[in-house]
């Protein structure tokens, strides 16, 4: 178990390394906290990826299901039911938009497939598969490994000014 719990605070601690920078002493708790939260759910989904978690076949049964996933990516049983929570709100939310927007648009049906789903929606641009493969269809076109850290960076700085704007 302590094999399991040492993993999981790893994961936790590599999100801050590569999120978070400067001295969490200096800041406001609230900014803090937020910090908190991102590096839980980077551990979340670096140690139990959602592209995995959608193409297990997981038992019918819940408890089965936080077991299986527990004993599958060697994490910690409370670790496993809070990553099956969010994949679930995930699907859930996701099933909600589409029943929304069809009441919306007056149509009887949903038009897209249940495969379309985005389940990577809760992870930060950065993460999501369609910004990987433009970088790395970046470095296809001879973009330096740097160049690209810094449109990455420019981003996050960017995302991160729009994020405060909207807090005031």
């Amino acid at each position: 178990m302590a094999l399991l719990s040492t993993r999981q605070q790893f994961f936790h601690e590599l999100g801050h390394v590569l999120y978070h920078y400067g001295d969490q002493q200096e800041l406001p708790k609230s900014f803090k906290d937020l910090q908190e939260y991102k590096a839980r759910n980077f551990a979340l989904h670096y140690a139990i990826p959602t592209f995995m978690l959608h193409h297990l076949d997981l038992p019918e049964s819940r408890f089965a299901a936080i077991e299986y996933i527990a004993t599958t990516f060697q994490v910690t049983y409370e670790f496993a039911k809070e990553r099956l929570t969010h994949f679930e709100n995930q699907i859930t939310g996701a099933l909600f938009l589409k029943e929304l927007n069809m009441h919306f648009t007056n149509h009887q049906q949903i038009q897209e497939q249940p495969d379309s789903i985005d389940l990577y929606d809760d992870l930060p641009f950065w993460e999501q598969p369609d910004f990987k493969s433009f970088l790395a269809d970046l470095e296809k076109a001879g973009f330096k490994e740097n160049e690209i850290k810094n449109i990455v960076n420019q981003i996050k700085r960017k995302e991160a000014a729009t994020h405060s704007q909207q807090g005031n």
